[in-house]
Parts: C-alpha cells; structure tokens; sequence
C-alpha cells in the first residue's frame, strides 16, 4: 500500500509556519513513510523556511488584502480578486496532481486557495488556529472542514463549528532542547548577570527596535546583557544606530533559539500566538507588546491570557519607548515578582500539541483510504 499524502497550507508569517513544520514533522516520526506536500504564498517567506526544514513547498499566487488605505495599497487591493483566482486554479491543479488524503490549513492569507478547493472536491480538510481570535480564513471555513484544533480557549466563541479540539499550539521540538551553557557560549555572554532576550517576530517590530534603542544606556547601566533580534529589514538600520557595547549582541535573526530561551532570564516580545506558545512551554517571564497592526487587536488578547494569571507583564506598544527600559529594570530587581511570574507560568499545561494533531491527521487520511 502506498503512503498517505498530506498538504499542509500556510504562510504570511512564522506563526503559522512554525506550528505547520512541528505537525510535520510530528507526522514523520508517526508515519515515517508519509508523502508532505506545503503549499504557500509566491515570494512569501515560507518559501525559504520550509525548504530549509527539508520538506517540498509549491507556490500560488495569492496576497494578503491591506485594510490600511493608501495609493500603494489601493493597487495591491485592486489586483487582489486576480491573483485570487489565478490561486485557486493553481491551488486546484496542485490538489489534481498530488491527490492528497487530508489537507491541513494553519491560517493566513495563504491557505485560503488551497483549503477552498479541496473543501469544493471534498477532500478531508483540517485547520488549526493558534490565537485567541481567528484569522478571516479560518472564520470562514470552520464549519465546513473536518475538525478545527485550537491553541487558545477564548477562540472558541468566534468559530461556528460543532467540531473544535483544544490541543494547545505546536511548537518546535528544537526549542525543547536548548542549552543555557551552549547560548552563553554562544553569544559570549557573563553568566553572572541577567540577559534579556528581544524578539519582534520572524520579521522584526520598529516599535521595540526603537523601544530598546531608547532605553539601552539605562539598561547597559544595570549591567543588563541584551541578545536582540531586531528583524533582517531592519538590521542594517539600528546597527548603524548604536554604539559598540560588550554586552549586546544584535542579530537580524537567530536560527538557534533553543539556546537563545535556555540562557534568557527575561523575554521582550510581540504577543504573536506562537510567542506565548514558547513562553509558556519553556516557563519563561516575559514582557509583551502587543502589536496595534493586526486582526481585531487579537494579540492583546492573546498577552491578556497571560497577565490575567501574573504569567507575563504587559507593556502597550503606544508606551514602549518609554515604560520598556523601566520595566525590565524593576522587574529583573524584583525577586519576588520574578518568582511568582514563575510559579504563575507552571500552572499552564504542557501538551504535545503537534503529535496530538499529525494523530489525528493520519487517522482521517487512513479512514479515507478505507472509503476511496
């Protein structure tokens, strides 16, 4: 008998990429001889990072509609019914030729070709929403697909479906095994002083570039280490920005940020579905910045899921560049509130989402093998 196929859908950014290549994988160890096909966005940065996980990618033509009204994207929104539907042949012929089992959509702009024509073909389909509020694409499938797997309760209430699983948020088993000693190598950091480790997502946030541009003498002054990931847009920028400190390290981006978590005392991020996922699994205070530029405001919502239950601190992006410096400062003072931010963090389940999921999966696609 040959091996079940799978496409997984998504794209836009890494939090929904990082939790689609954790279920794939997850599916290998699980059916070793399983055949995975990703299907994103033309030019869309999953392009790269699947590839780089060892797994097939086809591309389709499809963009994101702006909500932000100027010139440049009145034009991306006036081609956006074009390009959709030159997705949705490609993503057809993608789907005539690969014939998958189950097709697995994790959000974005990018799934939308792909999941819409195998629902129209009535293949298996699948999607997981990591938020606390669900993308536009996972709102209008819901209640068509086969079952809907959740990383947040509180998304709950926005999904029409009598068929949603909570199994928490994949995450990439690599975080799993980060060595403190290894980051401290590493990045050359003192192990007897606190460090702080800056992240804005898997493109960078100007907001807490400038943030911590702001306030690092401050935090330099309390013998605070910095390893920041200010974004590859953004790298050439702020390092022309700041004078050379021993104890910053500026990165575009960091591949092994297994390290990178074991060696931080205090997370700085953007409030991402995927940032919480890690902060929580790994048991790390944080201090999160919600960005202002998404969805329904979603990942205040998802920060709030947290500071409700003394689990992160959260800092609104209106008043990073004046309350962040402060903030880490207190905080990392603080013992007491540091400790409870850590007994805080335990109390949050640890699942294995991505095997709870890829199991799932492959007993759809056995179940349709059985029917076809």
């Amino acid at each position: 008998m040959s091996a079940n196929r799978y496409i997984l859908t998504t794209g836009g950014t890494g939090g929904h990429i990082f939790p689609a290549i954790a279920v794939a994988r997850a599916i290998q160890k699980l059916e070793p001889e399983a055949d995975i096909l990703f299907v994103g966005a033309k030019g869309g940065m999953e392009e790269k990072m699947v590839s780089q996980a060892g797994f097939s990618i086809l591309s389709v033509t499809i963009s994101g509609f702006a909500r932000k009204l100027n010139l440049k994207n009145l034009y991306k929104n006036l081609l956006f019914p074009l390009k959709y539907v030159l997705g949705l042949w490609q993503a057809s012929r993608i789907l005539g030729i690969f014939q998958p089992q189950v097709v697995v959509g994790f959000g974005g702009f990018a799934s939308a070709p792909t999941l819409r024509m195998a629902l129209s073909k009535n293949i298996p389909s699948v999607i997981h929403e990591s938020n606390a509020y669900p993308g536009v694409v996972n709102r209008m499938v819901a209640n068509r697909v086969r079952k809907v797997f959740i990383g947040n309760e509180k998304v709950k209430s926005y999904l029409s479906s009598s068929n949603i699983y909570f199994t928490g948020n994949p995450i990439r088993e690599q975080l799993l095994n980060g060595s403190r000693e290894k980051g401290l190598d590493t990045w050359n950091f003192t192990p007897d002083q606190k460090i702080v480790l800056i992240i804005g997502g898997s493109r960078g946030a100007r907001t807490i570039n400038e943030a911590v541009l702001a306030g690092l003498d401050k935090l330099i002054a309390s013998k605070i280490q910095i390893l920041w990931q200010c974004g590859t847009i953004y790298f050439e920028e702020f390092q022309s920005r700041i004078s050379h400190h021993s104890q910053v390290r500026l990165m575009p981006f960091i591949e092994n940020m297994g390290d990178a978590y074991a060696c931080a005392d205090l997370v700085v991020s953007r409030a991402g579905a995927m940032s919480i996922a890690e902060i929580t699994a790994l048991r790390k205070p944080s201090i999160l910045i919600p960005s202002p530029n998404v969805a329904e405001d979603h990942q205040t919502q998802n920060a709030r899921s947290l500071t409700e239950k003394g689990a992160a601190i959260l800092v609104t992006d209106a008043r990073a560049k004046e309350d962040l410096a402060p903030t880490i400062i207190e905080f990392l003072g603080a013992t007491e509130k540091y400790s409870n931010m850590k007994l805080a963090l335990e109390t949050y389940p640890l699942s294995d989402a991505a095997s709870i999921i890829a199991s799932e999966i492959i007993s759809i696609a056995n179940e349709r093998r059985g029917h076809v």
